[in-house]
C-alpha cells in the first residue's frame, strides 16, 4: 500500500543516497502506481520499472542484474 508519510520516507531516502540508487522495482496492482513510476523516472537518475504483482519474481531478478 502507500501512503503520505510512507511516501515522505521514500522521498527523503532518495534524496540522501540518490547516487546509490541505479535500480529501483515498483510492485503493484493499480493503474496510478504504473503511471506514478513512469514520472518518476523524470526525478531520478535511477532506472524505474513498474512490474504488476504476478511479476514479482521478475522484478527480484530485475532489480538484482
Amino acid at each position: 500500500g502507500w501512503s503520505a508519510g510512507g511516501l515522505w520516507e521514500d522521498t527523503k531516502f532518495e534524496i540522501k543516497h540518490l547516487d546509490n540508487v541505479e535500480r529501483l522495482a515498483i510492485v503493484g496492482d493499480a493503474k496510478w502506481e504504473k503511471a506514478l513510476a513512469a514520472l518518476a523516472n523524470y526525478f531520478t537518475v535511477a532506472n524505474i520499472k513498474y512490474f504488476n504483482l504476478n511479476e514479482i519474481d521478475e522484478a527480484r531478478r530485475w532489480i538484482s542484474a
